[in-house]
């Protein structure tokens, strides 16, 4: 079955140009019907009145782009900080309200914290009171601010300096009628991974198997409800080229010399991450022989797979993503003169003949539209200029 247009579908949009072309020959004719009786095409008049309706379509069509489309610049991207526009969620950030709010506002201000628990008082739940237990991460990174630097020192975290951050933090948001009770602070209990595991036979990046090996399992640590290992099994089973794992266990880290090892698995758990090679304590196997593996490079993939995972997890937290548009050159358009018939001449640079009265008429006709040009010129710029509306830049 074929569909057809309707010839009477511009009726339904006041802004169509035979819509406003209608309307233009409706106002003719009350006006000046007695004296202008030929509405045809070959008639100055109506030919003046297309370029009008045009016009206005054509300004009407600029005006309709997405917001976004008219802040893009040529490279499509918007800057906002320059253009002095400022996201939502940082002009009404509110302040945290609930335990959650405060764990991931803590969190976020105190880097020497791997993790964060904000619980109301066991005794009296709706007393205002809050028990924190905050967990440390293995080593505070504690990098130098001169440039000249090429090095990180580690050095242990001291726990009171800690407790002391997570209450002045706490303190500047704290809503009222509400206080920390007490505040713990624990250091983390080391294990390592042992496994086999077997890797299909396309694979060729052992080290990229092996630093999202220790990844997901170091993510698992921290998210898990119970010690049952079969929700890292199939977690581990999940990534690209591994086949099967085998011999599977987590097991207390004790350097040399440190004590008897731990029966279970501690409640707040830390992967040993394989800074050298004698850490590596998984076995990638493929075609029945175990494959060699670089400790540094491993380090290396793990840090990119955590930047890649903390950018995703910030993005999605976020209230609203920032568009990006399309690029509009606004401020450019082709003068009314030139799309006039060629009958009139208005664009022909060369004349054969010179004819003073025709050359006359040209240029009162070329007067005339002049006002239309200027009109266009003026709103196409108007339009062009928005994005400085708010623009922190200086307009000289």
């Amino acid at each position: 079955m074929t569909t057809t247009i309707s010839r009477q579908a511009h009726n339904d949009d006041p802004d169509k140009f035979e819509r406003l072309f209608q309307l233009g020959i409706t106002y003719i004719q009350a006006l000046s019907g007695k004296v202008w009786t030929d509405y045809n095409t070959h008639d100055p008049g109506v030919t003046i009145l297309e370029q009008v309706c045009f016009a206005l379509t054509d300004l009407i069509y600029r005006c309709d782009f997405d917001v976004q489309d008219v802040l893009a610049n040529q490279y499509g991207i918007i800057d906002y900080e320059r253009l002095g526009l400022v996201a939502h969620d940082t002009i009404f950030a509110p302040p945290p309200q609930t335990g959650a709010d405060y764990e991931r506002y803590l969190n976020s201000n105190i880097p020497e914290l791997e993790k964060i628990w904000f619980q109301p008082d066991e005794e009296y739940p709706y007393s205002g009171l809050y028990q924190v237990s905050g967990l440390l991460q293995r080593f505070y990174r504690q990098r130098s601010t001169n440039q000249q630097a090429i090095s990180a020192q580690s050095k242990p975290l001291d726990h009171a300096s800690v407790a002391r951050a997570i209450r002045v933090a706490y303190y500047s948001v704290r809503g009222l009628n509400e206080d920390i009770e007490n505040v713990t602070i624990s250091g983390e209990h080391e294990v390592a991974l042992r496994a086999h595991i077997e890797l299909s036979d396309e694979e060729n990046d052992a080290n990229h198997i092996a630093a999202y090996v220790y990844q997901a399992t170091s993510q698992w640590l921290r998210e898990r409800n119970s010690d049952d290992v079969s929700v890292l099994l199939e977690s581990l089973l999940s990534i690209s080229s591994v086949v099967s794992v085998s011999d599977l266990e987590l097991v207390p880290y004790q350097p040399a010399n440190d004590g008897d090892s731990q029966p279970s698995l501690p409640k707040h758990a830390s992967l040993i991450m394989p800074e050298n090679q004698t850490e590596i304590g998984i076995t990638l196997i493929q075609n029945q022989h175990a494959l060699s593996l670089d400790a540094a490079d491993i380090m290396i993939q793990i840090e990119q797979i955590r930047e890649i995972s903390t950018a995703t997890q910030q993005q999605s937290e976020s209230w609203y993503e920032l568009p990006t548009g399309q690029y509009r050159q606004l401020n450019s358009y082709e003068s009314i003169q030139t799309l006039f018939p060629r009958n009139y001449q208005l664009a022909t640079k060369l004349i054969n003949r010179y004819d003073p009265k025709s050359q006359a008429e040209r240029h009162q006709l070329r007067s005339y539209l002049l006002l239309f040009d200027q009109l266009m010129a003026n709103f196409c710029e108007d339009i062009n200029q928005l994005p400085t509306l708010y623009s922190i830049d200086y307009q000289g």
